[in-house]
Protein backbone atom coordinates (compact mmCIF):
# COMPACT_ATOMS: atom_id res chain seq x y z
CA UNK A 1 0.00 0.00 0.00
CA UNK A 2 1.50 3.43 -0.94
CA UNK A 3 2.46 5.90 2.22
CA UNK A 4 -0.54 8.44 1.92
CA UNK A 5 1.04 12.17 1.03
CA UNK A 6 0.38 15.25 3.57
CA UNK A 7 1.65 18.43 2.42
CA UNK A 8 0.83 22.07 4.64
CA UNK A 9 0.26 24.80 2.26
CA UNK A 10 1.00 27.82 4.07
CA UNK A 11 -1.72 30.67 2.93
CA UNK A 12 -4.40 30.50 1.22
CA UNK A 13 -3.14 32.19 -1.86
CA UNK A 14 -0.88 29.27 -2.58
CA UNK A 15 -3.57 26.87 -3.27
CA UNK A 16 -4.52 25.82 -6.76
CA UNK A 17 -8.05 24.90 -6.95
CA UNK A 18 -7.77 23.31 -10.41
CA UNK A 19 -5.26 20.70 -8.52
CA UNK A 20 -7.71 19.46 -5.77
CA UNK A 21 -10.31 17.29 -7.45
CA UNK A 22 -8.31 13.99 -6.35
CA UNK A 23 -7.15 15.12 -2.66
CA UNK A 24 -8.51 15.52 0.66
CA UNK A 25 -8.15 19.11 1.76
CA UNK A 26 -8.37 20.35 5.50
CA UNK A 27 -9.29 23.94 5.76
CA UNK A 28 -7.24 25.65 8.57
CA UNK A 29 -8.12 29.21 10.39
CA UNK A 30 -7.31 28.87 14.35
CA UNK A 31 -8.27 32.66 15.13
CA UNK A 32 -11.25 31.86 14.66
CA UNK A 33 -13.19 30.92 10.85
CA UNK A 34 -12.66 26.77 11.33
CA UNK A 35 -12.90 27.22 15.11
CA UNK A 36 -15.85 29.25 15.00
CA UNK A 37 -17.74 26.77 12.73
CA UNK A 38 -16.95 23.58 14.50
CA UNK A 39 -18.33 25.13 17.56
CA UNK A 40 -21.68 26.76 15.71
CA UNK A 41 -22.18 22.75 14.52
CA UNK A 42 -21.28 21.59 17.78
CA UNK A 43 -24.03 23.92 19.53
CA UNK A 44 -26.86 22.35 17.27
CA UNK A 45 -26.38 24.49 13.80
CA UNK A 46 -27.94 22.92 10.69
CA UNK A 47 -25.39 24.08 8.47
CA UNK A 48 -22.80 26.48 7.54
CA UNK A 49 -22.79 28.38 4.39
CA UNK A 50 -19.04 30.38 4.27
CA UNK A 51 -19.30 33.56 1.88
CA UNK A 52 -16.52 35.60 0.09
CA UNK A 53 -17.44 38.76 1.63
CA UNK A 54 -19.79 40.47 3.38
CA UNK A 55 -21.82 41.47 0.60
CA UNK A 56 -22.35 37.71 -0.99
CA UNK A 57 -23.44 36.76 2.78
CA UNK A 58 -25.72 39.78 2.64
CA UNK A 59 -27.15 38.55 -0.70
CA UNK A 60 -27.62 34.88 0.92
CA UNK A 61 -29.69 36.11 3.75
CA UNK A 62 -31.99 38.37 1.46
CA UNK A 63 -32.39 35.31 -1.27
CA UNK A 64 -33.27 33.11 1.94
CA UNK A 65 -35.99 35.09 2.76
CA UNK A 66 -37.73 37.12 6.42
CA UNK A 67 -39.09 33.75 7.60
CA UNK A 68 -35.68 31.73 7.43
CA UNK A 69 -33.84 30.19 10.67
CA UNK A 70 -30.97 32.31 9.88
CA UNK A 71 -27.88 33.57 11.93
CA UNK A 72 -25.64 36.20 9.98
CA UNK A 73 -22.07 36.32 11.23
CA UNK A 74 -19.03 37.53 10.34
CA UNK A 75 -15.53 40.01 10.69
CA UNK A 76 -13.50 41.76 8.11
CA UNK A 77 -9.92 42.24 9.65
CA UNK A 78 -10.76 41.36 12.82
CA UNK A 79 -13.98 44.03 13.50
CA UNK A 80 -17.44 42.42 13.84
CA UNK A 81 -19.24 43.38 10.56
CA UNK A 82 -22.15 45.75 11.22
CA UNK A 83 -25.70 43.83 11.68
CA UNK A 84 -23.51 40.41 11.55
CA UNK A 85 -23.48 38.54 14.90
CA UNK A 86 -19.60 38.14 16.34
CA UNK A 87 -17.28 35.90 14.20
CA UNK A 88 -15.72 34.38 17.47
CA UNK A 89 -16.26 30.72 18.23
CA UNK A 90 -18.14 31.31 21.99
CA UNK A 91 -19.85 34.90 21.21
CA UNK A 92 -21.46 33.14 18.45
CA UNK A 93 -22.76 30.05 20.05
CA UNK A 94 -24.20 32.15 22.72
CA UNK A 95 -26.63 33.86 20.12
CA UNK A 96 -28.69 30.50 19.79
CA UNK A 97 -27.71 28.49 16.94
CA UNK A 98 -29.88 24.89 17.15
CA UNK A 99 -31.34 24.30 13.85
CA UNK A 100 -29.89 27.51 12.44
CA UNK A 101 -28.45 28.42 9.24
CA UNK A 102 -25.11 30.53 9.71
CA UNK A 103 -24.16 32.57 7.19
CA UNK A 104 -20.58 33.10 7.88
CA UNK A 105 -17.90 35.98 6.45
CA UNK A 106 -14.15 36.24 7.38
CA UNK A 107 -11.62 38.26 6.27
CA UNK A 108 -9.50 34.83 5.45
CA UNK A 109 -11.21 31.21 6.64
CA UNK A 110 -14.18 31.17 4.71
CA UNK A 111 -11.87 32.31 1.49
CA UNK A 112 -10.31 29.92 2.26
CA UNK A 113 -12.61 27.16 2.67
CA UNK A 114 -13.90 28.78 -0.79
CA UNK A 115 -11.26 27.91 -2.31
CA UNK A 116 -10.85 24.74 -0.94
CA UNK A 117 -13.96 23.73 -2.58
CA UNK A 118 -12.98 21.71 -5.35
CA UNK A 119 -11.29 19.26 -3.20
CA UNK A 120 -12.31 15.70 -3.29
CA UNK A 121 -13.46 16.25 0.64
CA UNK A 122 -12.98 19.49 2.57
CA UNK A 123 -12.93 19.91 6.07
CA UNK A 124 -13.27 22.87 8.64
CA UNK A 125 -10.12 21.58 10.81
CA UNK A 126 -9.05 23.67 14.11
CA UNK A 127 -6.89 22.36 17.07
CA UNK A 128 -10.22 21.34 19.07
CA UNK A 129 -11.32 19.13 16.47
CA UNK A 130 -7.84 17.95 14.85
CA UNK A 131 -7.76 14.26 15.97
CA UNK A 132 -11.75 13.39 14.76
CA UNK A 133 -10.88 14.86 11.36
CA UNK A 134 -8.12 13.25 11.22
CA UNK A 135 -9.43 10.07 12.16
CA UNK A 136 -12.91 10.97 10.07
CA UNK A 137 -10.65 11.27 6.62
CA UNK A 138 -8.79 8.06 7.62
CA UNK A 139 -11.61 5.90 7.44
CA UNK A 140 -13.68 7.19 4.73
CA UNK A 141 -10.40 7.61 2.35
CA UNK A 142 -7.30 5.89 3.85
CA UNK A 143 -4.81 6.13 1.49
CA UNK A 144 -5.75 9.58 -0.47
CA UNK A 145 -3.34 12.80 -0.46
CA UNK A 146 -4.39 14.95 1.97
CA UNK A 147 -3.74 18.84 1.84
CA UNK A 148 -3.49 21.01 4.96
CA UNK A 149 -4.29 24.34 3.74
CA UNK A 150 -3.28 27.53 6.27
CA UNK A 151 -5.78 30.27 5.62
CA UNK A 152 -2.79 33.22 6.80
CA UNK A 153 -3.97 36.44 7.40
CA UNK A 154 -4.39 38.59 4.02
CA UNK A 155 -1.46 37.12 2.09
CA UNK A 156 0.72 36.22 5.31
CA UNK A 157 1.69 33.60 6.94
CA UNK A 158 0.41 32.63 10.25
CA UNK A 159 1.82 30.97 13.12
CA UNK A 160 -1.39 29.39 15.07
CA UNK A 161 -2.34 27.67 11.55
CA UNK A 162 0.70 26.35 10.97
CA UNK A 163 1.01 25.41 14.30
CA UNK A 164 -2.69 23.28 14.00
CA UNK A 165 -1.65 21.90 10.98
CA UNK A 166 1.29 19.92 12.66
CA UNK A 167 -1.50 18.88 15.78
CA UNK A 168 -3.00 17.40 12.36
CA UNK A 169 0.14 15.83 10.69
CA UNK A 170 0.97 14.23 14.18
CA UNK A 171 -2.73 12.70 14.11
CA UNK A 172 -1.95 11.60 10.23
CA UNK A 173 1.50 9.43 11.86
CA UNK A 174 -0.56 8.16 14.58
CA UNK A 175 -3.62 7.04 13.14
CA UNK A 176 -2.91 5.85 9.52
CA UNK A 177 -0.88 3.24 8.27
CA UNK A 178 1.88 5.38 6.67
CA UNK A 179 2.32 9.07 5.73
CA UNK A 180 4.94 10.32 3.80
CA UNK A 181 5.66 13.98 5.07
CA UNK A 182 6.35 16.58 2.60
CA UNK A 183 9.14 19.45 3.73
CA UNK A 184 6.57 21.85 4.89
CA UNK A 185 4.87 18.91 6.70
CA UNK A 186 7.68 17.85 8.31
CA UNK A 187 8.66 21.38 10.03
CA UNK A 188 4.70 21.97 10.65
CA UNK A 189 5.43 18.83 12.76
CA UNK A 190 7.96 19.97 15.15
CA UNK A 191 6.45 23.71 15.84
CA UNK A 192 3.39 21.53 17.17
CA UNK A 193 5.42 20.27 19.93
CA UNK A 194 5.52 24.07 21.70
CA UNK A 195 2.71 24.83 24.31
CA UNK A 196 -0.66 25.40 22.28
CA UNK A 197 -1.99 28.50 23.90
CA UNK A 198 1.30 30.45 24.89
CA UNK A 199 1.99 30.03 21.00
CA UNK A 200 -1.45 31.12 19.68
CA UNK A 201 -1.21 33.96 21.73
CA UNK A 202 2.07 35.02 21.08
CA UNK A 203 1.41 34.73 17.04
CA UNK A 204 0.75 37.82 15.47
CA UNK A 205 -2.91 37.22 15.22
CA UNK A 206 -2.88 36.38 18.76
CA UNK A 207 -1.18 39.62 19.70
CA UNK A 208 -3.53 41.86 17.96
CA UNK A 209 -6.75 39.81 19.38
CA UNK A 210 -5.87 39.24 22.61
CA UNK A 211 -7.16 42.42 24.31
CA UNK A 212 -10.77 41.67 23.58
CA UNK A 213 -10.75 38.01 22.70
CA UNK A 214 -8.09 36.31 25.18
CA UNK A 215 -10.73 34.06 26.56
CA UNK A 216 -11.67 32.96 23.17
CA UNK A 217 -7.70 32.41 22.04
CA UNK A 218 -7.57 29.78 25.29
CA UNK A 219 -10.58 28.33 24.13
CA UNK A 220 -9.40 27.77 20.44
CA UNK A 221 -6.41 26.18 21.84
CA UNK A 222 -7.95 23.10 23.70
CA UNK A 223 -6.61 20.51 21.16
CA UNK A 224 -8.53 17.15 20.82
CA UNK A 225 -11.62 18.88 23.09
CA UNK A 226 -14.14 18.63 20.50
CA UNK A 227 -15.53 15.38 18.37
CA UNK A 228 -17.24 17.54 15.92
CA UNK A 229 -16.63 17.28 12.55
CA UNK A 230 -17.07 19.86 9.82
CA UNK A 231 -17.28 18.44 6.46
CA UNK A 232 -18.15 20.70 3.28
CA UNK A 233 -20.96 18.81 1.23
CA UNK A 234 -21.71 21.21 -1.47
CA UNK A 235 -21.67 24.79 -0.51
CA UNK A 236 -22.70 24.04 2.99
CA UNK A 237 -20.22 22.96 6.28
CA UNK A 238 -22.03 20.19 8.34
CA UNK A 239 -21.72 17.69 10.70
CA UNK A 240 -19.48 14.69 9.40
Amino acid sequence: MPDRKVHVVLRKEDVYPERLADKIVMVIDTLFATTTIVTALAHGARQVLPALNHNEARNIAQAAGAGAELVLAGELNGETLPGFAHATPQALSASGLQGKTVVYSTTNGTIALRRAQTGHAVYAACLRNARATVADASARQPDRSVILLCAGSAGAFNLEDFFTAGILVGHFLTLSDAASLSDSAQAALRCSHAEPIPTLLQSRTGRRLAGRWRHEIEYAGQIDSENTVARLIGPALVRG
